[in-house]
């Protein structure tokens, strides 16, 4: 059985009101070394946009990108991309009138003393949105 990491809670955007436009990047400073991976439980509300499911459209996009040399360069480490649709849990049942969706994302294992991680958001439909990060 793989052993469970503890979940530490590192910190909370409260749900905002989000115009068009890339918002960010927002970087970290150096990593602990202890850390493994984040996790970022993100939450909308009834005024998600909603559009034509014949014709969906992606309302944001959370870009994080990874540096193990204290960031002197970047590279990709995940995308998210969300929708002017209902968000659906792993069984494919629709969340109401909020929604959640937990992103997990490993943290690259060289160079631990010098990772930082970077996040961009960028909207295409305005919207509310929050998170909270936490680490493992």
């Amino acid at each position: 059985m793989p052993k469970q990491l503890a979940k530490i809670q590192q910190f909370t955007i409260p749900l905002t009101s989000w115009s068009v436009g890339v918002h960010g990047p927002v970087s970290s400073g150096n990593l602990p070394t202890s850390l493994n991976g984040y996790e970022i439980d993100l939450q909308n509300d009834a005024t998600w946009p909603v559009g034509d499911p014949a014709n969906p459209k992606t309302v944001c996009q959370f870009i994080i990108e990874a540096s193990v040399d204290a960031g002197q360069t970047w590279s990709p480490d995940a995308q998210f991309n969300f929708g002017d649709q209902g968000w659906v849990t792993k069984e494919g049942g629709v969340i109401t009138p909020t929604n959640t969706a937990v992103c997990e994302v490993s943290l690259p294992s060289d160079q631990v003393t010098t990772r930082r991680v970077r996040v961009t958001l960028n909207v295409l439909i305005a919207c509310r949105l929050g998170a909270v990060v936490s680490s493992f």
